[in-house]
């Protein structure tokens, strides 16, 4: 297998904000009991935090009318986490 990252970021720069944050959340959802297993040891974040702000970014990406306040709101305190 070969990932070639600057062949996936041209990929992605061509698709809707829609599919690049659901291929975001993919991306995430499957790293994410590594990351809760992380938070448990270290205590040093909540994994609870950022299930729910995957849960929006589905959301988001998944609903015609995806700019409903608490998804919105959600998706930007991820970003947020993700600039800890």
């Amino acid at each position: 297998m070969h990932f070639d990252e600057a062949h996936l970021v041209k990929e992605l720069e061509n698709r809707p904000v829609w599919a690049r944050l659901a291929f975001a959340a993919a991306s995430a959802s499957r790293l994410f009991p590594s990351y809760k297993k992380f938070c448990e040891e270290t205590k040093l974040s909540n994994p609870d935090e950022l299930s729910e702000c995957l849960n929006a970014g589905w959301l988001y990406a998944v609903t015609p009318d995806n700019k409903s306040c608490k998804s919105v709101s959600l998706v930007e305190r991820s970003l947020k986490l993700y600039s800890r």
